[in-house]
């Protein structure tokens, strides 16, 4: 059907209409107007949506293979080399191909979402938000996540951004474990970066911890929404045993 160039208005309203985008609309909703102009949006026959971000990253939200391609040829007449690509998982073979002359190491997940929010259950840990005055154990808890999980996460700095949420679990008045809320939106609370200490593994703070969310954002009346590495078995039993549901398969390609 071929591509048309379209306005961040217009591609807002595509992406709100398909649940498999909410990450990409959160994430572009909460950048700056002159962010937003510069963004190129293109959408095909079927409301698919193309995008390339003013770093010149590429966003794929489309399973038409032929669009792809010619939106891919687009983007290498623009000479752009993208930083990161995002796409489906299906259409890993056609990325590669398209950039094969890089060598591209993908990073796949999945868009878990849960809707009906049950009541918090009880439990018998403490949990809190932190402030900028618990800095230094944010601190070791994205150092440990991001070694554990071979990520490279940028650490929040509260003092700079307050308005972000980070929740710290304690166990006996001990640091145990965390989860953030950074991506923030008016119908979904994102969560990321969950990580429990090793040596409080196996106590139901996980889940204690995703229940207390879950009771937040009922009383926000929102969904919660979160990513998964695809090779994280245990988190994606963890949320398939509290009753998430997978909306999507992605993937970012380097």
């Amino acid at each position: 059907m071929g591509l048309t160039k379209i306005d961040f208005e217009n591609a807002s309203a595509l992406l709100e209409s398909n649940p498999r985008c909410d990450n990409y609309l959160d994430g572009l909703v909460s950048q700056t107007e002159s962010y937003k102009e510069k963004y190129t949006f293109f959408r095909n026959g079927s409301d698919d949506i193309f995008g390339i971000s003013p770093e010149g990253n590429v966003h794929l939200y489309s399973e038409d293979q032929q669009d792809i391609h010619d939106f891919l040829k687009r983007v290498e007449e623009l000479s752009i080399n993208p930083a990161v690509i995002f796409s489906y998982f299906s259409n890993d073979l056609l990325i590669r191909e398209s950039f094969k002359k890089r060598t591209l190491t993908s990073r796949p997940f999945f868009y878990l979402k849960k809707i009906a929010i049950k009541s918090e259950l009880p439990g018998n840990s403490i949990i809190k938000l932190a402030t900028f005055q618990n800095q230094d154990l944010v601190n070791s808890w994205f150092k440990s996540f991001n070694e554990e999980e071979s990520s490279n996460w940028d650490t929040p700095q509260l003092i700079v951004n307050p308005d972000i949420k980070l929740y710290l679990v304690f166990q006996d008045d001990n640091f145990a474990g965390a989860a953030a809320n950074t991506l923030l939106s008016n119908s979904r609370l994102w969560v990321g970066r969950l990580w429990i200490m090793p040596n409080y593994r196996k106590h139901g703070l996980a889940t204690e911890l995703m229940n207390h969310l879950e009771s937040v954002a009922k009383i926000e009346n929102k969904d919660v929404s979160l990513l998964v590495s695809n090779h994280n078995i245990k988190a994606l039993n963890l949320y398939t045993n509290l009753e998430y549901k997978t909306i999507s398969s992605n993937c970012f390609w380097y």
